[in-house]
C-alpha cells in the first residue's frame, strides 16, 4: 500500500483518502474515509458496498463522498441519442453511471449511517472542439465505462464531427452539464 495515502491528524486519527484499494483491506479502520469519484462505479455495481464502507470506519467514522448524479451530460446524451439513431438505428450505452440522489441517501440510510447531508453543485462547461470533450472525459476517467466494444466507426466519427460542427457554428459551443453532489454522514 501506498503510505502517501494514509494521513493522521494531530489527534492521531488515521484518514485514508481516495484509494479504494485500500478501502477494502478488512484490517484496516479509519476515523475518516474521503473518496473524490472514487465511488462512482463501484456504488453502481454493487450498492452493498455501502456496508463495507460502513464497517470499516470506527465508531463515530466520518465518511465523506463525490458523485456525478442524474442531471449529468443531458446535452451530450441526446446528441449520442441522434447519432447513434441515425448511425446504428438504435441507441448505445455511452455515459454514466449516474446516481439519483434519494437512492444514495436510502442506502446510506439502510447502512446505518448517521445525518447524512447532500449538497448539490452544477456546473456547466462550454465546448467548441468534440477532440477537447474526448480529452477532458479520457482524463478524468468517465469515457468507456462500460467495457464493451464500442460499435463506433468512420461513418459514426463523420457523422459525430460534422453534428458537432453545426451545433458549434449555430450555438458557439456544445454546453457539458455536470452535476456533483457530496454527500457526509457518519457512523
Amino acid at each position: 500500500s501506498d503510505e502517501r495515502l494514509k494521513l493522521k491528524n494531530s489527534s492521531g486519527n488515521e484518514f485514508i483518502i481516495n484509494d479504494i484499494d485500500l478501502i477494502f483491506e478488512k484490517e484496516k479502520k479509519v476515523d475518516a474515509l474521503i473518496c473524490n469519484f472514487d465511488l462512482q462505479i463501484l456504488l453502481a455495481n454493487n450498492a452493498k458496498n455501502f456496508k463495507n464502507l460502513y464497517e470499516i470506519l470506527n465508531k463515530n467514522g466520518f465518511f465523506c463522498f463525490n458523485l456525478l448524479t442524474l442531471n449529468s451530460f443531458r446535452t451530450l446524451q441526446k446528441i449520442f441519442l441522434e447519432i447513434d439513431d441515425h448511425v446504428f438505428n438504435g441507441a448505445q450505452l455511452r455515459f454514466g453511471p449516474f446516481h439519483n440522489i434519494p437512492n444514495v441517501i436510502s442506502e446510506l440510510n439502510n447502512n446505518n449511517f448517521k445525518d447524512v447531508v447532500v449538497s448539490t453543485e452544477n456546473i456547466e462547461v462550454n465546448y467548441k472542439s468534440l477532440n477537447k470533450i474526448r480529452k477532458d472525459f479520457k482524463e478524468l476517467g468517465i469515457s468507456n465505462y462500460y467495457k464493451e466494444k464500442s460499435r463506433t466507426n468512420k461513418k459514426f466519427y463523420k457523422k459525430t464531427t460534422s453534428l458537432f460542427k453545426e451545433l458549434v457554428a449555430k450555438h458557439d459551443y456544445i454546453p457539458v452539464e455536470i452535476e456533483i453532489s457530496t454527500f457526509t454522514s457518519w457512523k
